[in-house]
């Protein structure tokens, strides 16, 4: 092998001093006379030139040689080796965070509406989906009577569940609601908590767990007053926002109807434009991407499809009985610092072998 270009330690070029000794010693021995001696002398001039030239060429080729490389490559060249792993550059992202909006029931949503923080300086974020508010997909609820008919019946469905109640021959508004909320307080699965507001004359229901995704029915002589839906909003600035609840509650532009807002659950974190040192870490990490069945695989598309997504885990049970962590035999475990819920789950999913089990605390 030559001592020079790619050895068995990567690529190793000729300096110009070496190349000029080279070009001296080659002349020298041609023309009988030593070449060099003298640092003024036409050849020596004329080497040097040439020789500072064939250096270039060695250092272009090592940057050549360096840019096919993750660990060496820089820029637009980094971009490149990276695709030979089947990865790229995380792009700048927006923080999303989903919002508690109360509206007239009806009333869309779109890419228009802006709200932002209270904070100073505020954080404007716009609605990242188009979505039309509706009791059948709801977090909490305003309801209100129509019409009084004794003998009738009242009932409020709730993710399938029926709560009803007959008007009385002297009953109102207010015994009406209230034995609704009474019957919804006392349902044994505990989802949703109901009280009556005798000043507005509305039953106020909401869900137990402040993130779910629910469905109402209601008979015809009930109705709305509002309804609270959970939209996405993206930050109109790029990289990870962090504001506490309840910070984000002012409108700024929306449709009529758009009663109020305000963020009650966590979010998912944005970023700026990865760094090269942030490419040549993430790589490594998503390195088993294109392979499949296998805990590396579900960790490196977890990391490379969930955003938000800081650190990942998979760890598996390979036995056939539990292991000391409680994961039941033949099983996975993923643990996931940040991202949404639904996303890593549709990762775990499309990545893990059939007739393998997950486990973990958060079912989706």
């Amino acid at each position: 092998m030559s001592e020079y270009g790619i050895v068995k330690t990567g690529v190793k070029i000729k300096r110009l001093d070496t190349i000029l000794e080279e070009i001296n010693a080659y002349q020298s021995e041609g023309f009988g006379v030593q070449v060099g001696a003298n640092a003024r002398s036409f050849l020596n001039v004329m080497n040097t030139s040439v020789a500072d030239k064939i250096a270039e060429l060695w250092e272009f080729g090592e940057q050549i040689y360096q840019n096919l490389s993750p660990l060496t490559a820089e820029n637009a060249a980094l971009d490149k080796a990276v695709q030979f792993g089947g990865n790229s550059r995380e792009r700048a992202r927006s923080t999303y965070y989903p919002i508690h909006c109360e509206c007239t029931e009806g009333i869309t949503l779109n890419a228009e509406t802006l709200i932002e923080s209270d904070t100073n300086p505020a954080i404007k974020f716009l609605s990242a989906e188009n979505i039309t508010v509706s009791r059948s997909s709801f977090n909490k609820a305003k309801v209100k009577v129509v019409s009084l008919q004794a003998g009738e019946a009242y009932t409020v469905a709730l993710n399938g569940t029926l709560f009803s109640h007959t008007l009385g021959e002297h009953e109102g508004p207010e015994a009406l609601l209230g034995a609704i909320a009474a019957l919804i307080e006392g349902d044994e699965k505990r989802e949703f908590t109901a009280s009556y507001d005798g000043e507005n004359g509305w039953l106020l229901i909401e869900a137990v767990n402040v993130e779910s995704d629910n469905a109402m029915l209601l008979t015809d002589n009930l109705t709305t007053h509002s309804v609270t839906t959970i939209i996405n909003f993206a930050s109109e600035e790029v990289g990870e926002i962090s504001l506490p609840n309840g910070a984000i509650t002012k409108i700024v532009t929306a449709p009529t109807g758009f009663l109020s807002c305000t963020n009650l659950c966590g979010y998912i974190a944005g970023r700026l434009l990865e760094t090269d040192v942030e490419l040549r870490q993430s790589y490594w990490d998503k390195i088993f991407s294109r392979s499949s069945r296998m805990t590396d695989s579900i960790r490196s598309a977890i990391l490379m499809n969930c955003q938000g997504v800081t650190a990942a885990e998979v760890y598996e049970n390979r036995t056939n009985e539990t292991d000391d962590a409680g994961r039941p035999p033949h099983s996975v475990e993923a643990v996931v610092d940040g991202g949404s819920n639904s996303d890593i789950a549709a990762q775990i999913l499309a990545s893990s072998a059939g007739g393998i089990t997950t486990y973990g605390s958060v079912s989706v």
